[in-house]
């Protein structure tokens, strides 16, 4: 794993009151396991399209490049917040996203 992959992959503390979004119960889930690109992210746009900021979204992925390229590209432009967890199970990566308040 490179540096900048163990950068992305460390928790990134967005305070949501005093949790972490890592430690938030997830409302949704969109599992994208399987899935080659470009599918995981046309998936996770279809997803999140209709979030409120209430919304936790959890989307499971089994591709490192779509873990940490993909994914964040499309939440970032749906201005939502996200931290990626490596699961340790399987190869399994896991994205928790909120959408940014206004």
């Amino acid at each position: 794993m490179t540096t900048s992959e163990t950068t992305q992959l460390q928790e990134q503390k967005i305070r949501l009151g005093s949790r972490s979004l890592a430690e938030l119960s997830a409302t949704r889930r969109i599992d994208t396991r399987g899935l080659v690109c470009p599918y995981p992210a046309f998936e996770t746009a279809k997803g999140v399209s209709d979030a409120s900021y209430e919304d936790v979204i959890e989307i499971i992925t089994d591709d490192r490049y779509v873990a940490l390229n993909s994914l964040p590209t499309v939440l970032k432009l749906r201005e939502f917040d996200y931290v990626v967890i490596e699961s340790g199970k399987e190869e399994n990566f896991i994205l928790k996203a909120k959408r940014k308040t206004p």
